[in-house]
């Protein structure tokens, strides 16, 4: 394979794990009407718009202004949905409050995770929060990429304890997907779990 063809593989690995995400936090939200969902480093939007039907309101959130633009016009033909240009972890805008985060495959960007879960409690008191990323792998997945400064994945048991102390309860993390990504001529195996888990009523 050609890199163009690496990275046509590496496009559709990204629906189909973006698919099996979706209908994962679906079938874990079967009564959603009247409630907003924030899809929190929402990237180009795949999850969050595809959740939005069963939402009233649906705001997507990113810092990367070249990818929310991307969200912001597929979201031009989503009702109810609007995106921002936010980071969480450096500010808590007083009126963003939601129901149901999801955050899909960013969380390994967020350095300060535990600012981040701060954050959440303020604007999804008593919500559910639902996380898909990577189980650590060393590097494999970023490998390649100098620039990459956030988390090689994580430790499944070392993100439960880190957001149990921060308050959330009911957490359960679960296997979900199983694929690849092309780093140059080489497949590099990646491994997604999903953490779902109660936020801390904090205001």
């Amino acid at each position: 394979m050609n890199n163009a063809e690496h990275e046509i593989d590496n496009e559709h690995e990204h629906a189909a794990r973006s698919a099996v995400i979706i209908e994962a936090i679906a079938r874990r939200l079967p009564d959603t009407a009247g409630l907003t969902l924030l899809d929190y480093g929402c990237g180009t939007g795949p999850v969050g718009l595809g959740l939005a039907s069963r939402f009233s309101r649906t705001i997507l959130v990113d810092n990367d202004s070249e990818a929310l633009a991307e969200a912001t016009a597929a979201a031009t033909t989503v009702p109810g949905a609007e995106t921002r240009l936010l980071d969480l972890t450096q500010e808590v805008p007083h009126d963003l409050r939601v129901d149901v985060v999801v955050s899909a495959m960013s969380w390994h960007h967020v350095r300060d995770l535990g600012t981040l879960l701060d954050a959440l409690a303020h604007v999804a008191p008593g919500g559910r929060l639902f996380v898909a990323d990577l189980d650590a792998d060393g590097g494999a997945y970023h490998s390649g990429q100098p620039d990459f400064h956030g988390h090689h994945g994580f430790v499944r048991a070392d993100l439960i304890d880190l957001v149990a102390r921060h308050g959330y309860t009911d957490i359960s993390v679960t296997d979900l997907w199983q694929g690849h990504r092309w780093i140059s001529d080489d497949p590099v195996p990646a491994s997604v779990f999903l953490l779902q888990a109660t936020v801390p009523s904090r205001t």
